[in-house]
């Protein structure tokens, strides 16, 4: 079996956030190897922030990859200025490596969680609107998407497949 192996095309392989650094040639992985690759970790999450960033030419950091999982919530109340109440709280995604980051709604931080709900603080007037829709960057991936049951897949903001959870929850 290990000769069979050892004879066989090369192929790329997959393993964790950890080994992303090397998409982009920084290593050598053998003659006609391909770099590992990851997906699905979080680009500005706390545990792996300079792990998804590749340096250019110049030596300035670069992104690898785009974020690509989000968690779409809606903004439920703007009772006090200066904070804003979300529909997603711990069941909607998981906090165990940070709090997640707000997708292109520069100065915001999500602060705090409840079981259904999220604060947003912000600084400065109309920086979330009552209902508005925003993105929420898991801080861990792996069990925020335990959570559902499918992944929606959106391309140039349309839905362009579904994708079952199948091992939502399994334990085995």
């Amino acid at each position: 079996m290990t000769e069979a192996l050892m004879k066989s095309e090369p192929t790329m392989n997959s393993t964790g956030s950890g080994q992303t650094d090397v998409v982009g040639g920084q290593r050598d992985h053998g003659p006609g190897l391909e770099p590992p690759a990851s997906v699905g970790a979080s680009l500005d999450s706390v545990d792996t922030p300079a792990l998804l960033l590749d340096l250019d030419a110049n030596g300035e950091a670069v992104r690898a990859f785009q974020q690509s999982l989000f968690v779409l919530t809606t903004v439920m109340s703007r009772a006090q200025k200066g904070r804003a109440v979300l529909d997603a709280g711990l069941k909607a995604h998981s906090i165990d490596s940070g709090m997640p980051l707000i997708a292109n709604v520069p100065g915001a931080a999500y602060t705090r969680a409840s079981d259904e709900h999220g604060i947003v603080e912000f600084d400065g007037p109309g920086v979330l609107a009552l209902g508005q829709k925003i993105r929420l960057i898991p801080g861990h991936c792996d069990p925020t998407v335990n959570l559902y049951d499918w992944l929606v897949c959106v391309r140039h903001g349309c839905v362009e497949d579904l994708w079952p959870i199948t091992a939502r929850g399994a334990i085995y």
